[in-house]
């Protein structure tokens, strides 16, 4: 029989209530999006280890547009950049309600290898601090080479916004100057009267134009790209970090997808970024990348398309729903009640274990 952790106890040693709720992980996710890196990381530790009566859930933003342009007020409570990848907790046990929830997908990443991968299959002791250097880089650095609505980005639109809502109003209300020698108004400027029914601001939208502007485009081609090219150049294997896939190459490899495979279907070129002569090392290691099950399923898998759900199971998770609140989603969907919702394993073992 499968054993039940034990139950918390609260502060003065008072017996816990009786309602013991397993713990689940909610991952907020867009498909494409940077939450991406955690769902696939979560598919390859999923072919090595099994994790208790924990499980994973993915919340799935499903209308994009919407999604950048009103940010529920639930998400904000958990994240105030109001982004994916974000993760927040319930129920009790190792992941419990009343841990904080994470952000920053490199942070998440470090705490599911820290929680899940004991034996230091995807991130050995030899590979971490390339896996941290790279962790840090993408996401402050590369990433922001082809991302469409960052936080910065958004505030840059707003402040353009406001600067030319501010000068145009400034224009519609401000006469001309009186003639030179005129007396009219003592010398100063006549203000028109405020219209009766003045327009509503106009409604701020995110950015959702996909094309990059030069500046970034040459930042890779001079800097970035080089950089990365030689970084998988130091070791003979097809891998970052050597012979072996590990943890790294899930950091590194969403980005590729973003060069590569974004690139040919975005851009009016539709050429990627991945330059086999330039850069061989990077262009191989993307082709190679893209033939692992678990990317695959992380990079296509939606609830717009529930075939490719049906295997999720394989790669850790135990349910795919529409996003909502956490709390909202225990209540609707119990744990260990999946009728409605697209279900994968209830994990057995109490603790991570190789298989």
């Amino acid at each position: 029989a499968t054993s039940r952790p034990a139950r918390m106890r609260p502060r003065g040693g008072a017996r816990a209530p009786t309602d013991w709720l397993p713990p689940v992980l909610h991952l907020y996710h867009v498909p494409k999006f940077r939450s991406t890196r955690v769902l696939w990381l979560i598919g390859e530790l999923a072919q090595h280890y099994t994790w208790g009566p924990q499980e994973i859930w993915v919340h799935e933003f499903t209308d994009v547009a919407a999604f950048r342009n009103a940010k529920p007020r639930w998400l904000l409570d958990l994240n105030p950049n109001g982004k994916v990848p974000t993760v927040a907790y319930t129920g009790s046990g190792p992941w419990r309600e009343g841990t904080p929830p994470l952000f920053e997908g490199g942070a998440i990443m470090c705490t599911l290898l820290d929680s899940l991968d004991k034996h230091g299959t995807l991130l050995s002791r030899d590979e971490r601090a390339l896996f941290l250097q790279l962790a840090f880089y993408c996401a402050g650095t590369v990433d922001n080479l082809t991302a469409a609505s960052s936080p910065i980005q958004r505030a840059v639109m707003l402040h353009k916004d406001d600067a030319a809502s501010e000068k145009a109003a400034a224009a519609a209300t401000t006469s001309p100057p009186p003639p030179e020698g005129s007396t009219e108004g003592g010398g100063q400027f006549e203000t028109a009267p405020a219209e009766p029914n003045p327009s509503p601001p106009r409604a701020r939208t995110a950015n959702m134009d996909p094309t990059v502007d030069p500046v970034r485009r040459t930042a890779w081609d001079t800097v970035v790209g080089p950089f990365l090219e030689s970084v998988v150049a130091r070791t003979p294997g097809e891998y970052v970090a050597g012979e072996a896939f590990s943890a790294a190459d899930v950091v590194l490899g969403m980005d590729l997808y973003a060069f590569h495979e974004r690139m040919i279907a975005r851009t009016p070129e539709k050429r990627s970024w991945l330059d086999p002569t330039r850069l061989p090392r990077l262009h191989a290691l993307a082709t190679t990348l893209a033939q692992r099950p678990a990317r695959r399923f992380a990079f296509e898998a939606t609830l717009a398309d529930p075939a490719t759900l049906d295997a999720m199971a394989t790669f850790g998770i135990a349910r795919w729903i529409p996003a909502m609140a956490p709390a909202e989603a225990v209540a609707r969907y119990p744990h260990g009640s999946f009728a409605g919702a697209a279900r994968g394993p209830h994990f057995r073992s109490s603790s991570p274990t190789v298989r």
